[in-house]
């Protein structure tokens, strides 16, 4: 089975810039920022091998992983995975 190829929404991409330019403002530095795309990154891979990873919403195809402080909502078809927005831990999931 060839990969899926990963699709990111605009709203998902602002929402990854707004969260990185958050933890760099709070003082946690750039090296907070790297640790959290890492995390991101690893999780994609997962999800990449089994799309079927995350817990479902109640949304009908959209599903939910954590990384960290971040969830990642998407959703996916036979050939891509299309992540759609990404939320950041204020206060504990």
């Amino acid at each position: 089975m060839a990969k899926r190829k990963i699709i990111w929404s605009n709203t998902a991409v602002k929402k990854l810039y707004a969260i990185f330019e958050t933890e760099i403002r709070k003082g946690k530095g750039k090296e907070e920022a790297i640790k959290s795309f890492q995390k991101i990154s690893e999780n994609l891979k997962c999800i990449r091998k089994n799309s079927a990873e995350g817990i479902k919403t109640s949304e009908l195809s959209i599903y939910c992983v954590k990384a960290d402080t971040i969830l990642m909502l998407y959703s996916r078809t036979e050939n891509e995975i299309i992540i759609h927005t990404l939320l950041k831990d204020q206060e504990g999931f």
